[in-house]
């Protein structure tokens, strides 16, 4: 699964590292949050441990 399987509405949000959009599966129509972020502005920020352990929470998350 990558981008090109959903269709990008509108930016929910802007944060330090990227963007999170308002997207839709393109098969299902579902609508979904997807955060884009910038591994290089991640790398500058020292900032892998904080987006690993973010990675981690989100991935056990479920709802509703």
């Amino acid at each position: 699964m990558n981008k090109n399987h959903y269709e990008f509405n509108y930016v929910i949000g802007r944060g330090g590292f990227g963007k999170v959009w308002r997207v839709e599966k393109k098969n299902s129509k579902l609508s979904y949050a997807l955060k884009e972020i910038s591994k290089v502005k991640i790398y500058e920020k020292n900032s892998v441990p904080c987006v690993i352990n973010e990675r981690k929470l989100l991935a056990h998350l479920r709802h509703p």
